[in-house]
């Protein structure tokens, strides 16, 4: 009769990986329980309804597991406190950080800081959540292209004809919102008036990643679309948060689109104390059934945080 098998010692799970400073490298698989121990904050800052918010913090999830850059910024300590800054202006938002919506994005830079820009697909939706617009939207002139605008009683009026081929390189851009009244207006800027725009008011443009380096054209719209919004003003609290968000020259703390004061224990130190405080949660088992199937949770309780400094577990 053969021998009973050797008890088998069940394995340690491998430990994380430290960068150089000894902060944990994050992981796909501790994204969601990370996200969800932080939930409670960024659904006060959160402008639509909670089946909305689970929706949006999937998208942020999903944002932050598939921007490789963005992960090796939270490996940081500066990373780290500019990510809670940047994700509590996206909340007040309530734009999607799926990158294929194209309505926002969390963008590292090469210092480790991380910021937040609102894209031309979320100031449109803005726009449009506001009941008063019947549509908005940009384009692009080209050489080739057939362009006039007259000034009428009844708003502007515009002729745009686009060269069937060979359009040439693009000469200025143009933004149309039409409201329910049946008014149309409309903002045209040409190529110089943008890149006059980009010289002042851009930012990292010293950088060979900055978007308006990479993507002139998407910005100039964008610009042209924001210049044509502050002209027509609409009564849409999340509009008006994202040109907030957009002309602010640094990453403010906590506030949205409430118009109220954020209660105690919001600010990025604060959730990063209760966060190293929450007990570490299991690993899924598969990230993509995580995020499409959350399992539900109870109404979270509200005892008083363990005390911490804040430096026993990172972030992330």
């Amino acid at each position: 009769m053969a021998g009973a098998p050797a008890p088998t010692t069940p394995r340690a799970p491998a430990p994380a990986k430290t960068d150089n400073s000894g902060i944990i490298a994050i992981r796909d698989q501790d994204i969601p329980n990370r996200l969800v121990a932080l939930a409670p904050e960024f659904r006060f800052l959160f402008p639509g309804k909670p089946a909305a918010f689970d929706v949006w913090m999937k998208s942020l999830a999903l944002c932050v597991i598939e921007n490789k850059d963005l992960r090796a910024a939270l490996t940081t300590e500066n990373g780290q406190r500019s990510f809670i800054r940047v994700v509590q202006k996206a909340a007040s938002t309530g734009l999607s950080l799926n990158p294929l919506d194209g309505e926002a994005a969390i963008i590292p830079f090469g210092d480790g800081t991380i910021n937040y820009w609102p894209m031309k697909n979320g100031i449109i939706k803005g726009a449009m959540d506001s009941g008063e617009v019947e549509t908005v939207f940009s384009k692009i002139i080209y050489e080739k292209d057939t362009f006039t605008i007259e000034e009428t009683s009844k708003g502007d009026d515009y002729r745009f004809c686009p060269a069937l081929e060979a359009r040439g390189k693009p000469k200025a851009y143009f933004a149309v919102i039409v409201l329910k009244s049946g008014r149309t207006i409309l903002e045209y800027m040409t190529k110089e008036q943008v890149e006059a725009h980009r010289d002042k008011y851009g930012k990292g443009l010293s950088k060979a990643t900055s978007v308006w380096n990479t993507n002139f054209d998407a910005m100039a719209e964008k610009t042209v679309l924001k210049a044509l919004l502050r002209r027509v003003h609409v009564n849409s609290k999340t509009l008006d948060s994202i040109i907030e968000i957009e002309e602010e020259p640094q990453i403010p703390e906590a506030g949205g689109p409430h118009d109220v004061t954020p209660p105690k224990g919001t600010s990025p130190e604060d959730l990063k104390k209760k966060l190293c405080a929450t007990e570490p949660q299991p690993e899924p088992d598969d990230i993509t059934m995580k995020l499409e199937e959350p399992e539900p949770t109870p109404e979270p309780k509200k005892p008083s945080a363990p005390e911490t400094n804040g430096d026993d577990l990172p972030l992330f």
